[in-house]
């Protein structure tokens, strides 16, 4: 919550504040009235009850003046940062207590201070920073830089002085290529977090993010308040490792203005951090210059171009050549990712995938495995680097996590060292909203909302519609959540998978279809793919009486599919068809044929793939 909406939450209370921070005070009409900010009595410090200054104090005695959470900062004599804590604790505001990570976040060893001297004005370095990029001795000294030979050290503190990372820029190396490429590396396994900490004052609301190093002493020397990304532009993971680290620092600011580069790269970064810091908190500055700094040895004031700087708005209305780009893609596009998501079977890479912005309803008689699929699928995801967020509202958490290490080792029971593994893998790509029953959809929503923006998640699973606490027969509730998963999905840039049930038939022979769907039409009426996973009871059957029996059963039989996955609508794509799939029972993986090898996504100790019977012949 930024401090701008964390004091509205605080006008609404602002009575009950006033007597908490100052007691000694009195209601006097419009006011609350004390002596001064120490709280004695008096009437020299007012603070607005009501009308257009509400929550904002004055202390005519001195020159104390402010919103309730300056009040709060000065009274009890704190930093922001702490402030905001006791603020919310007193509001009762936290972040989701039901949305949690199974796995323990790794463990970071902060560096070893490297060796270093100060930058000498004399010495090359220095000359270069002062003359051409025309970085003051002060700035230079503020921001702790060091030197080792000609290579500059970049620390990157905290917000309390601790040294988490650091970067070196090697100028020798830079000056003697011609094409000025830069030469950096950092420390060993770095915790990646923003540099410029160690300059940024505490009582600060608005913050400049920008794409370098250099910019941020740039705009040090504007008096300009900024932080820089630690590796430079682009998209993925060059912003989701720093943003993983720093998102609730970087809470306490009011406004979060986006000047990078003025290039491909630092566009693509824009829409990665806006994608995860919410639209509403950033301003995009557009310079008249590559960057800050280039802007600054030009003579160029960049504080007007931050004044002018927009949210990026979304636009309803646009001119069919503004998707010209996005077309040519899907016509000719070689990158997979941008084709979405494969399933793990390869048969099925060209005709079915899972694309950003859309909703796709999972469908099946109970018990016919349609959570089992979707965790080796969710497995497949993660294993080409996408996070999922699961909502499986009629399983444990440590159930359904079971299954999926089977899965990802590919054997029933992964010895200790090997689930280790499994453990830390299936950690960087899957968080758990974890709640036991039915829930509320609007919350199903928040949380979503909050692992898109927190953790980059991108693939969102509702398993089941039964368990969002809507009636079976509520067809306009229903129709309305999943007008909220789309909105969601399209809004998010993300994939949401629905999981709900097929209505019973007489038998389960036959395989359900999308006009099966339990609950109203709309519900496929407006996703984008219907699924349904069909079980061959059938065949389990006539396997379970040949070995009671003691009887081998048919080839015929044997080549029979334990499962079949039928995708009945695909929106943006023109197949539909059905995916024979044979069951493991050892690893709950699915597999194309009887005869396919089952694949250990985390192998332990030369582990190699192996041979595995089907389920049905087991």
């Amino acid at each position: 919550m930024k401090p701008r909406e964390l004091n509205q939450k605080m006008t609404e209370n602002v009575l009950q504040i006033c007597r908490k921070l100052l007691p000694a005070g009195k209601v006097i009409g419009n006011d609350y009235r004390v002596g001064n900010i120490d709280g004695d009595p008096g009437d020299s410090m007012s603070v607005a009850l009501s009308g257009k200054f509400l929550g904002g104090f004055n202390d005519f005695a001195g020159e104390n003046k402010g919103d309730l959470i300056s009040l709060w900062c000065q009274v009890r004599k704190i930093e922001f940062e702490d402030a905001l804590v006791e603020i919310k604790e007193f509001l009762g505001i936290k972040i989701p207590d039901d949305f949690h990570s199974f796995s323990k976040k790794k463990k970071f060893v902060p560096p070893k201070k490297p060796s270093c001297e100060s930058i000498k004005p004399e010495s090359l370095v220095g000359a270069w920073l002062e003359q051409t990029r025309l970085i003051s001795k002060d700035t230079i000294k503020k921001y702790k830089l060091g030197i080792q030979g000609e290579t500059i050290v970049f620390p990157y503190l905290n917000s309390k002085g601790d040294l988490i990372m650091y970067k070196r820029r090697d100028m020798r190396k830079e000056w003697d290529h011609p094409e000025n490429k830069k030469f950096i590396d950092c420390n060993k396994d770095p915790q990646y977090c923003l540099f410029g900490w160690q300059a940024i004052p505490k009582d600060v609301r608005d913050i400049v993010i920008v794409e370098g190093e250099i910019d941020v002493l740039t705009c040090h020397e504007y008096n300009i308040p900024a932080l820089s990304v630690p590796f430079g532009g682009g998209g993925g993971n060059k912003q989701l490792n720093w943003l993983d680290y720093e998102y609730h620092n970087l809470e306490r600011f009011d406004r979060i203005y986006l000047m990078m580069d003025q290039d491909e790269t630092g566009h693509e970064a824009v829409k990665e951090i806006i994608n995860r810091l919410g639209r509403h908190n950033c301003w995009v500055v557009d310079l008249p210059a590559k960057d800050a700094n280039e802007c600054h040895q030009k003579g160029i004031d960049i504080f007007p171009y931050i004044e002018k700087a927009k949210t990026v708005d979304p636009d309803e209305l646009k001119n069919s050549g503004d998707f010209r780009d996005e077309v040519y893609k899907e016509f000719y596009s070689t990158d997979e990712k941008s084709k979405g998501m494969r399933l793990p079977w390869a048969s099925t890479w060209e005709n079915l995938r899972f694309r950003s912005t859309e909703v796709t309803v999972w469908t099946g008689y109970n018990g016919h495995g349609k959570t089992q699929v979707l965790g080796h699928i969710a497995v497949g995801g993660i294993d080409q680097g996408e996070r999922w967020c699961i909502a499986s509202m009629e399983m444990k958490p440590s159930r359904l996590l079971k299954r999926m290490f089977r899965q990802i080792g590919g054997c029933k029971t992964p010895e200790v060292p090997h689930f280790e593994k499994i453990n830390e893998w299936l950690g960087g790509g899957l968080w758990l909203f974890n709640v036991k029953g039915t829930t509320k959809t609007k919350r199903i929503l928040e949380v979503f909302t909050y692992a898109r923006q927190r953790y980059g998640v991108k693939h969102f699973l509702v398993d089941s519609l039964a368990k969002c606490g809507v009636d079976e027969d509520d067809y306009t509730t229903q129709k309305s959540f999943v007008e909220q998963l789309t909105d969601f999905a399209a809004d998010s840039d993300c994939h949401v998978h629905l999981v709900v049930h097929s209505r019973k038939q007489n038998n389960e022979s036959g395989m359900p279809g999308k006009m099966d769907v339990k609950g109203t039409g709309a519900i496929t009426d407006m996703v984008d793919n219907v699924v349904t996973i069909w079980r061959n009871k059938d065949k389990e059957e006539k396997v379970e009486k040949a070995r009671l029996e003691s009887y081998t059963i048919d080839e015929q039989t044997k080549n029979e599919a334990d499962a079949i996955l039928h995708c009945s609508k695909q929106r943006h794509e023109d197949w539909e068809g059905k995916i024979r799939l044979f069951f493991d029972r050892p690893s709950f993986q699915f597999k194309e044929s009887r005869d396919s090898k089952v694949r250990p996504y985390v192998a332990y100790q030369g582990q190699k793939m192996v041979d595995s019977k089907p389920f049905a012949a087991s």
